[in-house]
């Protein structure tokens, strides 16, 4: 024991003399990255030595998903290997102490390797004689080991199978800290070096890196092993599929006269004649047998391939029938010893097909079997104890169908699926049914869909106009902690409350809408909290937010019950990672992704055919290592829109600073993917002093190629033509513009910029006609010239009733991120920015361009309600854009008028509305008093003020909203 704690080294950070040298001390991220550990082993994260992902031992994983899943809990603090199969046969020796490396002294002879003298890639947590030494065991053993997980070195002497020692209890109960001497293979995990341990809080560290690969297992460590080894029966789907791909026909399937012949009832009567029927040959003939002593006792002869010296490097278990050659690298079950003979191939894998058929027939013969009879017997009484169904395969189809509509638990589905694909005779799991019923049933879909002509369709319609179609999906990703469920949340109050929002420069009205949040990312309390910090109340507010919780992507029943149910106009699930705990499918699996290709398929089709109200869904989920959703990309694949979530770089972070905010209050979403051409727009993600998020576009009106570096685009350029012409001085009618004039002043634009090739007038009033369709402009009226009647084009005026303030509690502002006093932080500045208070109540609405001066509209009380619903607005300007292009272009449209001779019939709608007569009364108020479009909240005939001072009291939105409009 002395010379054992001499020989354990000081602590230190100097990396290992061994192997190869290790890269510098970092996180375990970063040595993760540096690929610091073998590229096969199967990594997970850890907080000391716990995890917290469900199944974490059964499937393998790639190193950028391990690396996903590091940061979807802040308590992981480290790594872990998954040893056995999944890091490709990778066994563990886990030395507890002192008293347990002296039991590890005796097993291993003179394979002993003493404390800081490791042959092999090894580890330690720094305690006293604490360590682990990993190896790999041969391949060929790798199969036969399935069924080990751990194998531990009792007091007793004997290495036993199990997760603990049989003394243990005793042990503990007597004072004395037990020190385990163990073997971890499959289903165990092996903290790595840098992760934390959690009762020292120190970082384990490597005693030998062995060049970056562990040593080949001992011949100690076979020989523990080898007792334990054990033919596999019934071999998985997968396997199967890949032996029966060039088989012959057979009697009965493979997998079935696997499972028949490697039965206890079978195995019982062949292990007691294994050297007479199976292990002859005239190898074991010249080299005779001996039997290896010990606890556990093999049969040794000399090899059928390379013969060799000793006569005992071909071994086989008496117990289990399992062999192996360690000198060429072969071993397997007696099925596979007998394929090997028969073929004069070593290396030939496992028998198939007719081959399979016929050894299992000739040893079933001698053992006294009547083969396939008795097989089939087996199966009929243990298998297929129900009569086999007769069923076609539309009606198996059908019936897929209804089993998923009727049992909304996708567990209880599976399982009758697979029950009814067993009784009717198809080889198909769960996972395949639902994958042939939904191509099933998209395919009748297209068939019921193409029964119409397909121009009869719903025109596009916007939950958030210009930004937010209507059937779409989203996928709203990022790293931790960027306020992702923040963001969604301020989407989520200006649909519910119908706010309005700065769309490419231009504030546009939103339709309001009510909104379904599916929560599990987190527990009730932090909603709430949320909500109350975003303005919305959980109590008053319910009639538009909804909350529903426990859900799963796969209950695509439950979320059309619920759509069709609540009518949403947007629909939050938050998040991916939280509804699919309970999936049986992977995130790396393309099966992963069905459910949103089932809802991108059902939004907005017909409830006769299954589909669901039209509505935008906006999935929460992580970013991978990369910045990219994380999983399969069959993610991005499924839906319309990919919306990354990231932090300022250095350059916009000054430009924002510039403007007067607070830098690291801002965040920018970045569109990655998009079905409306909107890539690498941004919009911008704010939280204001009172924890408030608003959401803008922070894409400019006249929109370039190349990021922002290139050419204009001539359709944003007309917008930002129209733009320019609602912001000029004069009357309303003079405020608005006809395609011809358009379509003029872009050909004269183009051309000053060098393009002789410029769009037609055909071309020019679609892209108008598209921007109308869009919400991002209205229609401004019609104007007669002679006998022509010319339709106008304006940008719209948002509702004046609901929230409508303008001030530093409001979602959105009339200019984000532009030259408006808004964007100050000065409280005199943002005073000027809310509803002034009238001398005299009037039924007007003023309306405050950016020149000071007011306009009015005359409006009576139910007509705010119209406007509110309708979609119809008023003729009044808004506040400037927070891209300002008017220095370069708006001259001509601030100084341009109304065309000759027009005559001005009225203000039409967004829906294509009366025209309404248009008033020329103007009201000179002073500049420095304007309201920037928030204009007065009038109720009945009085319009009611709401000091800024005041409204900053309040300990939420809705409270100041309650006082100023009751």
């Amino acid at each position: 024991m002395a010379d054992r704690e001499k020989n354990q080294p000081e602590e230190s950070t100097t990396p290992p003399s061994g192997g190869k040298q290790l890269p510098p001390p970092g996180s375990p991220l970063e040595w993760l990255r540096a690929g610091v550990f073998p590229e096969d082993w199967t990594l997970i994260p850890v907080a000391g030595k716990a995890t917290y992902i469900k199944e974490w031992g059964d499937h393998k994983r790639r190193r950028i998903d391990s690396e996903g899943l590091f940061f979807e809990d802040s308590r992981y603090n480290g790594f872990g290997v998954v040893t056995g199969e999944l890091s490709g046969g990778l066994i563990a020796l886990d030395v507890d102490g002192n008293q347990a490396d002296a039991r590890y002294r005796t097993e291993a002879g003179g394979g002993y390797e003493a404390y800081g003298e490791e042959q092999t890639m090894s580890w330690t947590s720094g305690k006293p004689g604490r360590r682990q030494l990993l190896y790999r065991v041969p391949e060929h053993m790798v199969p036969l080991m399935a069924d080990i997980n751990t194998v531990i070195l009792r007091e007793d002497g004997e290495w036993a199978l199990g997760q603990g020692d049989t003394n243990r209890t005793k042990k503990e109960q007597a004072g004395e800290e037990y020190e385990e001497l163990v073997l971890r293979f499959n289903r165990c995990q092996s903290v790595l070096p840098q992760s934390i341990h959690p009762d020292t809080g120190q970082r384990y560290r490597f005693l030998n890196y062995n060049g970056g690969q562990p040593a080949e297992a001992p011949e100690w460590v076979l020989e523990v092993i080898r007792p334990h080894l054990k033919a596999k029966a019934w071999l998985s789907e997968e396997e199967m599929g890949q032996l029966e791909a060039e088989a012959g026909k057979t009697l009965l399937p493979s997998r079935q006269i696997r499972g028949w012949f490697f039965s206890e009832e079978v195995q019982s009567k062949l292990l007691p004649r294994l050297d007479e029927l199976i292990f002859k040959h005239p190898t074991f003939d010249q080299y005779g047998w001996d039997i290896r002593p010990g606890k556990n006792p093999q049969m040794m002869s000399g090899c059928p391939w390379h013969g060799g010296k000793s006569g005992t490097s071909f071994q086989y278990s008496e117990l289990s029938g399992c062999w192996d050659c360690k000198a060429c690298g072969v071993g397997g079950d007696v099925l596979d010893f007998v394929h090997k003979i028969k073929t004069g191939d070593k290396f030939a894998g496992k028998p198939k097909g007719p081959a399979l058929e016929n050894y299992v027939a000739e040893i079933a013969k001698e053992l006294g079997y009547r083969y396939p009879d008795d097989a089939q017997a087996v199966v009929r009484t243990e298998v297929t104890a129900r009569p086999q169904l007769l069923m076609t395969s539309e009606g198996f189809l059908k019936t897929l169908s209804k089993i998923i509509k009727e049992h909304p638990n996708p567990a209880h589905a599976k399982d009758l699926m697979a029950d009814l694909a067993m009784r009717t005779g198809r080889r198909m799991s769960a996972i395949d049914c639902i994958r042939a019923e939904q191509e099933y049933s998209a395919y009748v879909l297209a068939q019921k869909t193409n029964d119409k002509p397909w121009w009869q369709i719903e025109k596009m319609t916007f939950t958030i106009p210009g930004l937010m179609m209507r059937p779409t999906q989203i996928i709203l990703h990022a790293a931790p902690g960027k306020g992702k469920t923040s963001a969604a949340m301020g989407f989520a109050r200006m649909v519910g409350r119908g706010e309005p929002m700065t769309i490419r420069g231009i504030q546009v009205p939103i339709q309001a809408g009510k909104v379904l949040w599916i929560q599990n990312d987190q527990n009730p309390a932090k909603l709430v909290r949320d909500c109350e910090d975003n303005g919305i109340d959980p109590e008053k507010d319910s009639d538009w937010f909804i909350v529903r919780r426990s859900f799963q992507m796969n209950y695509v029943a439950d979320l059309t019950e619920w759509i069709n149910e609540v009518k949403p106009a947007l629909v939050v699930i938050d998040s991916i990672g939280s509804c699919s705990t309970d999936m049986q499918e992977q995130e790396k699996d393309k099966a992963f992704a069905s459910p949103l290709y089932y809802y991108s398929r059902m939004n907005g089709e017909s409830l006769d055919l299954g589909g669901f109200n039209p509505c935008t869904i906006m999935w929460i989920h992580h970013d991978n290592a990369q910045g990219e959703v994380r999983g399969t990309r069959y993610l991005t694949a499924a839906v319309d829109e990919q919306w990354h979530l990231r932090d300022l770089t250095d350059q916009e972070k000054e430009q924002v600073r510039a403007k007067g905010k607070v830098a690291s209050n801002c965040r920018f979403i970045q569109v990655k993917k998009s079905r409306m051409g909107r890539e690498g727009d941004l919009l911008m993600v704010e939280r204001d002093i009172q924890g408030t998020y608003s959401v803008w576009d922070h894409t400019p009106t006249e929109r370039r190629t190349d990021e922002g570096q290139g050419d204009p685009e001539p359709s944003t350029m007309a917008l930002r033509i129209v733009r320019d012409r609602a912001r000029g001085e004069g009357p309303p009618e003079e405020r608005r513009i006809a395609a011809p004039e358009v379509w003029e002043q872009l050909v004269e634009e183009l051309h000053g910029l060098g393009v002789s090739d410029a769009p037609s007038r055909r071309t020019v009033e679609r892209w108008l006609r598209r921007w109308v369709e869009d919400g991002v402009l209205v229609l401004g009226g019609i104007v007669t010239t002679g006998k022509s009647r010319t339709k106008t084009y304006t940008t719209p005026t948002p509702p004046r009733v609901g929230r409508s303030l303008e001030c530093r509690l409001s979602l959105v502002t009339s200019n984000p991120s532009g030259g408006g006093d808004l964007t100050s932080d000065t409280e005199d500045a943002n005073e000027r920015h809310v509803a002034r208070k009238t001398e005299e109540p009037t039924s007007d609405m003023s309306l405050v361009p950016e020149d000071g001066v007011a306009r009015t509209n005359p409006v009576v009380e139910s007509d705010l309600t119209q406007r509110a619903t309708s979609g119809t607005f008023s003729d009044a300007p808004i506040g400037s854009s927070h891209t300002d292009t008017t220095e370069t272009h708006g001259e001509k449209g601030k100084s341009a008028g109304a065309p000759a001779g027009g005559a001005v019939e009225g203000l039409q709608g967004v829906g294509g509305g009366e025209a309404r007569p248009l008033p020329r009364e103007r009201d000179e108020d002073a500049p420095g008093d304007r309201a920037d479009g928030a204009g007065e909240a009038l109720r009945g005939e009085a319009a009611t003020a709401l000091d800024f001072k005041s409204l900053l009291s309040h300990q939420s939105w809705w409270d100041s909203y309650e006082t100023a409009f009751g």
